[in-house]
């Protein structure tokens, strides 16, 4: 049985190796099946929107052909036990969850080590940190960092507090959304350099 699954390519940057000039739905198919090594047919992949961000960026939102394997559990029920996408092996489904989950918070920490970055030109410019009551991405951007950052990679806020007179800790709820759960992602002054 097949589902579609949206799937946005956010800047996927379809920073399109391969494709030169105008990107066209065309283009993008062809780089989306072939991306990974997924074998996808391009006929599998429904361009919804295509938007020219840039010069250099463009985002595709789109439509992929998955396969869904099901199996009864021992009360009856139609259960998700695996998944396939184009013709490669199936993947039981806690582990493709463990590997999104792997990938958002390697995401998640990549993007909250930028903010302290920016959080740590702001101290070293400014001679103070950013007021906790302000919203970080506002004080920062676009002066002590380009990129906008107000959420880790599950929708959450990130949290901002001041630790002492110079001290500072960012931290992300992580994958089950509770913060103290251990799963939490941290970042704090400590972990960047001066």
């Amino acid at each position: 049985m097949r589902y579609i699954v949206p799937t946005v390519l956010a800047a996927t940057v379809l920073a399109l190796s391969g494709c030169s000039g105008r990107l066209s739905q065309g283009n993008v198919r062809q780089q989306i099946a072939e991306l990974g090594g997924a074998s996808l047919i391009p006929s599998e992949i429904e361009v919804q929107r295509l938007v020219i961000d840039s010069d250099t960026r463009a985002i595709a939102e789109t439509n992929i052909k998955m396969a869904f394997q099901f199996e009864r559990d021992t009360g009856g029920e139609w259960q998700i036990v695996a998944a396939r996408l184009g013709d490669r092996q199936w993947v039981d489904i806690p582990t493709l969850l463990a590997a999104l989950d792997r990938q958002q918070s390697d995401d998640t920490d990549a993007a909250m080590r930028k903010l302290a970055a920016g959080i740590a030109e702001y101290r070293k410019q400014n001679g103070a940190l950013p007021d906790p009551e302000t919203s970080l991405s506002d004080v920062l951007h676009p002066r002590f960092m380009q990129d906008i950052i107000r959420q880790d990679s599950w929708g959450q806020d990130i949290q901002y507090e001041v630790t002492g007179d110079d001290g500072f800790q960012l931290r992300s709820a992580g994958p089950d959304g509770t913060r103290g759960s251990g799963d939490d992602i941290v970042v704090d002054s400590a972990t960047i350099a001066p």
